[in-house]
């Protein structure tokens, strides 16, 4: 069974699926670190709502400007938070579901997003139509024979054309960046959960999908690179994906969150350690050899 909700960002965080639900980020955190760091982020076991960053903030607006929803967003005409009632009306903001920002940083990503927003043009990056923020919750059942609860949210879903467009803030679009940043924020993780999602609002898109992540610099010349997953890529994120929820559904049905280890392990150098040590200790003796050699050369030359 799979459902499309429309809720805000806030209410996609807290988990609103009962009685709780497997997000790509969580199942990141589970292949990434353990069960027990998951247990700990997870809205609905051990974790906390904190307090957004700066840069979380800068990437909410960015992507509410650039997804047409200004609506999410709410200008606070203050210098900064150090007056009480700055900081009342940015906690009641976030109450609201809304993302607070400073009037003079406002207007400074305007300005980015207008930048970034023709950049997308002129690589045929269309997000005029479509559905944005779109949140999918679905069933599955994992290897193990566990049925577990999913949720993904997707930034932009084009229908007709079966297109997804997830937009990714970075500091630098150069490939290498893109490819290191994919595989440590787990975006490999997060196109699978989209793929089994949408798979499940329709069968018939697991073989039509257009998927593209678009990353864009948020800083002078506001590059915009966008790139399609590979083979290779598919079946990564699948599979990370899959162990963590076969990892998910055991431990809630068993109600037990291992963590990184439950022995005494053993501890090794890296392999590149030794070798360079190796090399280090073959260099040292090749100097002293030379040494002893120049020093004897020219204790003979004092008594000729």
């Amino acid at each position: 069974m799979a459902e499309q909700l429309k809720i805000s960002a806030a209410e996609y965080h807290a988990d609103p699926v009962d009685p709780i639900s497997l997000s790509s980020s969580i199942a990141k955190t589970i292949v990434s670190q353990s069960a027990a760091h998951a247990y700990c982020a997870h809205p609905k076991l051990g974790g906390e709502i904190t307090v957004p960053t700066d840069p979380m903030i800068e990437g909410s607006v960015l992507h509410a400007l650039l997804l047409n929803q200004p609506d999410d967003i709410a200008v606070l005409d203050f210098d900064s938070y150090r007056t009480k009632e700055a900081k009342a009306l940015r906690d009641a903001t976030f109450e609201e579901n809304r993302t607070p920002v400073l009037k003079h940083k406002y207007d400074g990503l305007v300005t980015a997003a207008e930048k970034i927003a023709y950049n997308f043009g002129l690589l045929g990056v269309d997000i005029s139509g479509g559905t944005r923020e779109m949140t999918v919750v679905w069933d599955e059942r994992t290897d193990w024979g566990d049925s577990i609860k999913c949720r993904t949210r997707i930034d932009f879903y084009d229908a007709p054309l079966h297109q997804v467009l997830e937009l990714k803030k970075i500091s630098s679009a150069v490939m290498r960046n893109i490819v290191s940043n994919c595989y440590e924020r787990g975006y490999d993780i997060q196109y699978a959960a989209h793929c089994a999602a949408l798979s499940a609002l329709s069968p018939e898109l697991s073989h039509k999908l257009d998927y593209i992540f678009v990353f864009f610099e948020v800083d002078p010349p506001y590059a915009v690179v966008p790139v399609r997953p590979t083979g290779a890529f598919e079946e990564l994120g699948m599979r990370r994906w899959n162990r963590a929820g076969n990892i998910w559904g055991r431990c809630l049905s068993k109600n037990q969150w291992p963590s990184l280890a439950n022995s005494i392990g053993t501890l090794e150098p890296p392999h590149w350690a030794i070798t360079d040590q190796i090399e280090a200790e073959e260099l040292a003796a090749r100097h002293r050899e030379q040494s002893v050699d120049f020093v004897q050369e020219n204790v003979s030359r004092l008594y000729k």
